[in-house]
């Protein structure tokens, strides 16, 4: 019978430290006013590859600076930005070789 109370006590001991470390980790992103922005992608079916990619979250953020994105793909074309006052310039393609890639970047102010 002692080594189940052993077993939940050792339980409770790894819950508690789980939820400090959970609790740190709240408080230095909040402290930091860091959070990763949630990137997700849908794929039209009109067209056979064109991908369409949503940034979310972005109002839940104060950004101190610019935010910038880069997209890259083989036989990438065209890459158009729509995202309200926030995309101030134009999407400008990277130099530099990776290995066939075309990089873009985007700058949300």
């Amino acid at each position: 019978m002692l080594s189940v109370f052993d077993a939940i006590a050792a339980a409770g001991g790894a819950l508690g430290l789980l939820l400090a470390m959970l609790v740190v980790v709240a408080i230095i992103q909040i402290a930091l006013q860091y959070t990763k922005p949630n990137i997700g992608y849908h794929i039209r079916s009109h067209r056979d590859r064109d991908y369409t990619f949503f940034v979310r979250n972005l109002d839940s953020v104060h950004y101190q600076q610019p935010l910038h994105l880069i997209v890259s793909g083989l036989g990438l074309k065209y890459v158009g930005a729509l995202a309200g006052p926030w995309s101030q310039r134009r999407p400008m393609k990277l130099e530099g070789d990776m290995s066939g890639r075309v990089r873009v970047l985007i700058v949300l102010d």
